[in-house]
């Protein structure tokens, strides 16, 4: 039968001399696979001895625990497995734990969980596995894939290419893959067919795969800080994709190889930081609600290009925009409008400061009768 509760209970020191002695005495396994469903399952015996470790193995061999009491021992750390545990109570005090803040000492136990997996997947000192390159010594990775749940975060581990196995997770639904130094992304990754979300901030990718955008259930997607000369056309026909962000990177209006007819569900696009150079034709983007296209040198804004009716967030920061077209004032759901940093003659200061509905209001008394 499977354990579901366990107390780790050590025995109060009587002198120093026997403390001495009983430390060569080593504690108990953690936990012991037939013992019975009691609240109280897998006490230490009376050695006298102070537990300072728990075995990560182990761990990993208790799936089932619900509770885990190790107050009062000598424990200096927390094996990060302990997060893959499905645990209600996790009950630590009196342990010199000095690696972990003293909110989630005394905070809930949830908090503290999310903490463990957090060092698992991030790597730590002495923790099984490091990032060496492109290559991950990981022998227990694949386990904590599939026990942490359908998230997995490798940000920051110097990674050169998607390390070997990954992609054959098909239960992954969040990948991180954010702080690394991939210039390349194969079309392994279009096996990943759970996948929902996925972050590629800050690595050196020049162009993405366009199977990526083949994948059935992705709806975010983040490759922010690349150096993205060029885009697939089928992302703008991925079926489901929701919010895209490709900021800060080296991509053209022309680059961007969007056809007349786009049909991605788009609701969030941020284009800021390119080098566009005019307005991409996003009008059939019927879904688009949030535009950020600050800091890409755009000179005019054809309203044509632009999904009128269903923007409600339109950033044009610091381009040269000198002119705002009266017609603008046709996007009656536009609630947020960036303006700064352009050489705007037709807008005034003291109305750009009014927010978007002075601006429109100002472009309305502008338009041409009909």
């Amino acid at each position: 039968m499977a354990v579901r509760s366990l107390l780790l209970e050590p025995i109060v020191p009587q002198a120093r001399a026997e403390r001495a002695s009983a430390a060569a005495i080593p504690p108990p396994p953690l936990c012991a696979r037939r013992l019975p469903l009691t609240p109280r399952t897998a006490k230490s015996p009376a050695s006298g001895a102070m537990r300072s470790s728990i075995d990560a193995a182990v761990v990993q061999s208790c799936p089932s625990l619900t509770r885990i009491d190790v107050s009062c021992n000598d424990l200096r750390e927390l094996p990060p497995e302990l997060g893959l545990l499905k645990l209600a109570k996790l009950t630590i005090h009196g342990n010199p734990l000095r690696t972990l803040p003293s909110s989630l000492l005394n905070g809930a136990t949830p908090k503290l969980l999310e903490h463990l997996r957090g060092k698992i997947v991030t790597g730590r000192e002495g923790s099984g596995w490091e990032a060496d390159g492109a290559t991950l010594a990981a022998p227990d990775l694949a386990t904590a894939v599939q026990r942490s749940g359908n998230e997995l975060s490798l940000k920051g581990q110097s990674l050169r290419e998607l390390p070997d196995g990954i992609c054959s997770r098909d239960n992954l639904e969040k990948l991180d893959l954010s702080s690394n130094a991939m210039t390349n992304l194969t079309d392994e990754i279009g096996d990943l067919a759970s996948l929902r979300k996925l972050t590629l901030d800050q690595n050196s990718l020049s162009q993405l795969p366009a199977v990526l955008f083949m994948l059935p259930h992705l709806t975010e997607l983040s490759v922010e800080h690349n150096r993205l000369e060029r885009l697939p056309a089928v992302l703008w026909s991925a079926p489901r994709l929701a919010r895209v962000s490709l900021r800060a990177n080296r991509l053209t209006a022309a680059s961007l190889n969007m056809p007349p007819e786009a049909s991605a569900p788009i609701q969030a696009l941020d284009l800021g930081e390119n080098r566009l150079g005019s307005v991409p034709p996003l009008a059939s983007l019927t879904n688009l609600n949030e535009l950020h296209m600050q800091g890409n040198g755009i000179a005019s804004l054809p309203v044509e290009a632009l999904p009128l009716r269903s923007l409600t967030t339109l950033d044009i920061r610091d381009n040269d925009l000198t002119n705002l077209p009266p017609q603008l004032s046709l996007a009656s759901a536009l609630q947020a409008l960036s303006l700064s940093g352009n050489p705007l003659r037709s807008v005034p200061i003291s109305v750009q400061q009014k927010g978007a509905g002075a601006v429109l209001a100002l472009l309305a008394r502008r338009m041409p009768e009909q």
